[in-house]
Parts: C-alpha cells; sequence; structure tokens
C-alpha cells in the first residue's frame, strides 16, 4: 500500500498529537475529537482526514515519517 499523502494542516496535527507509535496517536487524535465543537468544521475535517489516512497505513510506513517538531530539528 502507498503511503498517503498529508497535507501542512494534517502534518502539523499530527506533530501535535504524536507520541511516537501510530496507534497512540490514533488514540490521542480520537481523544481529542470528543472535544471539538460544531463551530470548529475545519479542525474535525483535518483530524478525521488524519484520522482515515492513519488507518490506512502500516506501523511501517508511519514510522518513516519525520514528525519531529522544527524546533528539535538540528539538536
Amino acid at each position: 500500500m502507498e503511503t498517503p499523502t498529508f497535507t501542512l494542516a494534517e502534518t502539523n496535527r499530527m506533530v501535535i498529537y504524536s507520541n511516537g507509535t501510530r496507534l497512540g496517536l490514533l488514540a490521542e487524535l480520537s481523544n481529542m475529537l470528543t472535544f471539538v465543537s460544531d463551530d470548529e468544521p475545519e479542525l474535525l475535517q483535518i483530524t478525521v482526514s488524519v484520522l482515515h489516512k492513519l488507518q490506512q497505513m502500516t506501523d511501517n510506513k508511519f514510522d518513516v515519517l519525520n514528525l519531529e517538531p522544527d524546533i528539535l530539528k538540528g539538536r
């Protein structure tokens, strides 16, 4: 299966909530969705899109994604 392409907004969402594993990120994002209100449709759409893409990929494909925040790069 091909690795999904993530938008900048989707990648940012993953960087914020990533705990290092695909399953952990899925859990964190699913939990975060419980706090999204009806007046945040863009946030809802981005998060649902990320969840869908993460569910379609393998752990090995996830492990090669660079989800390190920019502030930590180059250390």
